[in-house]
């Protein structure tokens, strides 16, 4: 089953770059293909954006499998009196 991971931000109130990103993965059970670590920071636009993490794929086999991922959010420049609201949402194949 392919699988892709999106980092949509809704609203970025910081200016351009302020914020960046990066993507750990690991593969927990050893099944199909993760997403490609992010390990360079991914500078984010101001406004709306949408972000292509990655694609990804589990071979058939019985069972759960699991893909571990942790994305890391990073303040590149100091902005005073901003706060950072992130909501999660589940990925969907």
């Amino acid at each position: 089953m392919a699988y892709s991971a999106t980092l949509i931000m809704e609203e970025n109130t910081f200016t351009d770059n302020a914020l960046s990103y990066t993507l750990a993965s690991t593969n927990t059970d050893s099944n199909g293909d993760v997403i490609a670590p992010i390990t360079e920071n991914i500078p984010l636009s101001t406004g709306y954006s949408i972000n292509h993490l990655g694609n990804a794929y589990f071979k058939k086999t019985g069972g759960n499998k699991t893909h571990t991922y942790t994305l890391k959010l990073y303040f590149l420049d100091t902005v005073p009196e901003k706060i950072l609201k992130i909501q999660i949402y589940k990925w969907y194949g």
